[in-house]
């Protein structure tokens, strides 16, 4: 399985076990919602939204673009590399 389609269409469990065996942490962060972190799988993304009271993952939402993609941009950390 590697397309976002057939991601989006396993359970939450299901999608945790894959996300955690071939996707690559990007970042994490906290806001009004709760705290997330990004991960990259394929050729797309993966938002995992947290529930700190229950202690569990409350989803695990694919994107490529939009909201969430810009929600990544700004906590995400690149090194500037005009300054190396």
């Amino acid at each position: 399985m590697h397309g976002l389609y057939e991601f989006n269409a396993l359970d939450v469990y299901a999608r945790g076990v894959y996300l955690w065996a071939n996707g690559e942490f990007l970042a994490h962060g906290a806001d009004h919602t709760g705290p997330f972190a990004f991960y990259s799988l394929h050729d797309y993304f993966v938002e995992v939204l947290f529930d700190l009271e229950f202690d569990t993952v409350v989803s695990l939402v694919p994107f490529k673009t939009g909201p969430r993609y810009d929600r990544l941009l700004s906590v995400l950390h690149i090194p500037n590399l005009l300054n190396t």
